[in-house]
């Protein structure tokens, strides 16, 4: 769970755009470090930029460039004036001791976030109903959903890929608004994983690695929660007429 350079740009894209004017409070999924490779002078000019108190003490060199080294972002957001959660499985960051497997939000803080930051997490979880509807519940209305999660390559980075679609089913099932949508490109062909090569050979298949390719690539996109209603999970199905006994409404089948 990584915060670079490019993300921070992107949230100051969606400053200049002004989807924070209501921004109090901010929630991590996964106790996010910043990668930012000592930029110490590229930190202090975020923070400038996206700042709620504009008469905040200065940090030193020293502070700032801790910060960039595999810092948590909680510091960050602290720092300019943000009420600031991560949800996670450790304790760091002061995180609340969430599975996204299993487990549910707290009433108390239950859409408690104006923005709710997915950094390359539910990737990592089996369970892709309770993750969602862990950051569903922890969006305030009107709040937005930030999510960065890959879409091609990683072969063994996490347990699963997203595509396009899962989002629209998504933005459907919710009535979310779907604010912003793009591929970023890693710019690297991977061919098959060795790990992956191994495994084929182990069960005496035949490795055609050679008719593999794939392209590094995730998934960014800006949803907005626009409803106090309980969490549907997306369907890939027809939903206007009744279908092998479908509700007309899917949403029907998952009362909050």
């Amino acid at each position: 769970m990584g915060m670079g350079i490019s993300d921070l740009d992107y949230l100051l894209s969606l400053k200049a755009r002004g989807h924070f004017v209501e921004l109090s409070h901010v929630c991590d999924i996964g106790a996010t470090q910043l990668y930012l490779e000592k930029n110490t002078i590229y930190l202090q000019s975020f923070i400038d930029k996206l700042a709620r108190n504009k008469n905040r003490s200065q940090l030193s060199s020293a502070e700032l460039e801790k910060i960039t080294n595999l810092g948590h972002a909680k510091r960050m957001w602290e720092l300019m004036g943000y009420d600031y959660m991560c949800v996670d499985t450790s304790n760091e960051a002061g995180a609340l001791n969430l599975d996204l497997n299993f487990d549910e939000v707290p009433i108390e803080r239950r859409g408690c976030s104006q923005l709710v930051m997915n950094m390359g997490t539910t990737e990592h979880v089996a369970n892709q109903i309770q993750a969602f509807k862990i950051i569903h519940d922890l969006t305030a209305v009107d709040g937005l959903m930030y999510h960065n999660v890959p879409f091609q390559g990683y072969q063994t980075h996490g347990l699963v890929n997203y595509t396009p679609k899962f989002f629209w089913m998504l933005c459907r099932s919710n009535e979310y608004e779907f604010l912003d949508f793009s591929i970023q490109y890693g710019g690297l062909n991977e061919d098959l994983h060795p790990d992956i090569i191994l495994s084929i050979q182990q069960t005496g298949n035949r490795v055609l690695a050679n008719k593999f390719s794939a392209t590094t690539s995730g998934i960014r996109t800006l949803l907005r929660k626009k409803k106090n209603a309980g969490f549907v999970p997306p369907f890939d199905g027809h939903v206007g007429e009744t279908l092998n006994g479908i509700p007309e409404k899917y949403s029907e089948m998952f009362h909050p």
